[in-house]
């Protein structure tokens, strides 16, 4: 019996059915995987805002509003916390910091917010560049001037570290957005993004958290 192979007619009604149907495939595959792409970016950016907003609400939960300085201009925000092992003293019930500064600065050149404690080691004399001194021995010793936390935002430091990526733009201020003198609640705005290449464009993924946090530390 002989066999009869397929004629060129026939391999090109196969090779059409067989791109139809491919055709057909991957119409329904690039879609869910350009939205899929889509969501994982979004979901990216909604992550990073809420880790953040988090992030700054308790830390700011755990100091006092006498404490908390604000600045606009670099973004950044200035506070004492409160010691871990005795945070209360056991006579007045007042709650008892630690002698630094906890620093948290955004960098839209990085699109990122760093965190470190000032001064970074044990405290020493104040810096001459900054406008007044800071002796946390002292029972009336203030917080950070604005003018200073916009000073040491500026200075390197080898134990700062990044407390959140994807940072498209971030604002932190007090009720009347005067920072001088701060009315609580601060309100705290974090627009992350994240970078989106599917469908062979170049689209960001956006997502705005607006928290508001009052500083307090409670006596015992």
């Amino acid at each position: 019996m002989s066999r009869r192979g397929f004629n060129l007619a026939e391999l090109m009604v196969a090779l059409f059915l067989l791109g139809t149907v491919l055709a057909l495939v991957l119409g329904l595959l690039f879609p869910s995987l350009f939205m899929f792409r889509a969501e994982a970016a979004r979901g990216d950016a909604q992550q990073a805002a809420m880790v953040l907003t988090t992030k700054l609400q308790r830390a700011l939960l755990n100091t006092s509003l006498e404490w908390v300085t604000i600045s606009s201009v670099p973004v950044a925000v200035a506070y004492r916390e409160v010691k871990t092992s005795a945070p209360y003293d056991p006579v007045s019930g007042a709650a008892v910091f630690l002698p630094q500064f906890q620093i948290i600065r955004y960098d839209a050149g990085t699109k990122k917010v760093y965190q470190r404690p000032w001064p970074p080691g044990p405290p020493a004399p104040t810096s001459p560049s900054l406008q007044q001194p800071y002796d946390f021995s002292h029972a009336n010793m203030s917080k950070l001037a604005i003018a200073d936390l916009g000073t040491i935002c500026h200075q390197a430091s080898a134990k700062e570290r990044t407390l959140a990526d994807h940072v498209e733009s971030l604002v932190i201020t007090d009720q009347d957005e005067a920072p001088e003198l701060i009315h609580p609640p601060l309100k705290i705005v974090a627009t992350c993004s994240v970078d989106n290449f599917s469908e062979g464009r170049h689209k960001v993924e956006r997502y705005q958290l607006e928290v508001s946090v009052t500083p307090r530390c409670q006596r015992w």
